[in-house]
């Protein structure tokens, strides 16, 4: 129905949105991971060198991990939104049909 179909377009939507997000995040993490990575690299004293390099790799992990967190919880909220409407869209089979689909549950499917 055309009431089901608006609802997976808004869903589609949101999570698309969501995406664009999270691959906007990661490339702000590998960029500045980049950057802090030949920063590192300059540096003559081997001791401090260790140290920023080591501290580039778990901030770069550290903020990954936001990212795919973020995502995730923005993916659920379009699920969840999605859901809603549905059922919104009274009981016809349609409405069963696509209260049906799943969310594949996992932080960076699409």
């Amino acid at each position: 129905t055309t009431c089901v179909g608006t609802a997976v377009g808004v869903r589609e939507d949101a999570v698309m949105t969501a995406w664009g997000k999270f691959d906007d995040a990661v490339t702000a993490v590998l960029t500045a991971r980049k950057t802090a990575l030949v920063s590192a690299w300059s540096l003559t004293d081997a001791s401090a060198r260790r140290s920023a390099v080591k501290t580039a790799w778990a901030t770069a992990k550290k903020d990954r991990k936001t990212a795919a967190s973020t995502y995730k919880t923005e993916r659920k909220a379009a699920w969840s939104a999605f859901k809603t409407a549905v059922k919104a869209c009274g009981g016809g089979s349609d409405a069963s049909e696509a209260e049906d689909e799943k969310d594949s549950g996992t932080s960076v499917d699409l």
